[in-house]
């Protein structure tokens, strides 16, 4: 995602939801052996690069705590919950 403008991704998405709210789907389930999802991974650049808070719905945590993050690339950021998260 390095070759990525996280802006341009951003501007692209919200022109892709036409004034609706941008959501980030997978198409494969998560097995019990590995069950983190690229959104994770999106969730933490997008919070690195531009500060943007993804949540992932129905549960608490984002950023470097998101529930859905490769354990690679967790870290202890409790303090990191939005109030739509609670």
């Amino acid at each position: 995602m390095n070759r990525l403008d996280p802006k341009r991704v951003i501007a692209d998405l919200e022109g892709m939801a036409d004034g609706r709210t941008v959501a980030l789907l997978c198409f494969e389930p998560p097995t019990p052996e590995s069950p983190w999802c690229h959104r994770g991974l999106v969730a933490l650049w997008l919070y690195e690069t531009l500060a943007l808070r993804v949540s992932e719905f129905g549960q608490k945590g984002c950023c470097a705590a998101h529930p859905k993050l490769h354990p690679q690339f967790r870290r202890d950021a409790s303090a990191q919950y939005d109030l739509f998260d609670i």
